[in-house]
Formats: C-alpha cells, structure tokens, sequence
C-alpha cells in the first residue's frame, strides 16, 4: 500500500531539514549583524572583510541550500513509500531525531534521521505509524515522509 505521492515543498524542507536550516541561518545572521552595525553606525574592525565574507557565505549557504533542496526531491521523486514504525524521538535545543524502523521486500531496516525541531518534528511519538521514503538502491538510506511533504490545499 503506498500513500499518494507528494512532493515536499521549499519551506516544508527547510522548516525540517537540518542542513537547510543551518544555511538559512547562516545567511540571515550574517546580514543580521552587518546590517546592525551599518543602521546604528557602529564600527567595525574591517567592514570591507566583513562584507566580503558575508557575501562568499551567502552564496555558499545559496549552494548548500540548493543542493539540500533538488537533493530531496530527487529521493523522493525516486524513492519507493513504506509505512514505518516511529521507536522514539528526541530532541535538544533546535536539534531533532527520530528513530524508527521500516520493512522493504521483506527485511527490517532501523533508521535515525537528523531533524529540525519544529512544532511537526515534535508531534511525533514513540509507536506512531509513519509514511517513509526509501532508496530501492540502498534501502538502508531512508527519509520520513511525513514532515516533508505538503498536504493538497482543499
């Protein structure tokens, strides 16, 4: 039984994703703290270091970004849906996991998938029933569908 395919959206990725996360944190701090010190004409030791290295930041988290972004939904565009077993989750600070377990052509996989926590991520509970992606190449490779993927609109 496979639940309909959806494909996750930008924001439900980065809302989940911890390296999409990190890179949209990133950028927005840099310009944070530059734009700061510019409104309230406070000095900077080398504004020009600080501008430049800004900017190379910026388009690294842009490619990190991307990357994270089309590598997703590429897996879950190639990725075969199971239903797994939430085991547990935990979280500490902004950091998530979740461990569960999912069968694939008869054999048992256990998984721990790297999370942002996030309102979704924590309403997750041991014993939940979960949708899961898996890479019919390396099914030990897994995603949990159900925090990326966006709910058809009514």
């Amino acid at each position: 039984m496979e639940k309909k395919r959806l494909q996750p959206g930008f924001w439900r990725i980065v809302d989940n994703d911890y390296i999409a996360t990190f890179s949209i944190y990133t950028i927005g701090t840099l310009w944070v703290v530059y734009l700061v010190f510019k409104v309230f004409a406070l000095e900077f030791r080398d504004e020009q270091f600080y501008l430049i290295l800004s900017v190379v930041l910026t388009v690294v988290g842009i490619l990190v970004l991307a990357w994270r972004y089309w590598a997703i939904r590429l897996f879950f565009e190639k990725g075969e849906r199971t239903r797994g077993k939430l085991i547990k989750s935990d979280f500490f600070r902004s950091t998530g996991w979740l461990e569960y377990e999912y069968t694939l052509k008869g054999k048992r996989y256990h998984k721990k998938e790297t999370v942002h926590r996030n309102p979704r991520t924590r309403a997750l509970k041991g014993g939940d029933l979960l949708w899961v992606v898996v890479d019919p190449q390396r099914p030990e490779r897994a995603m949990v569908a159900d925090i990326y993927e966006e709910t058809p609109k009514k």
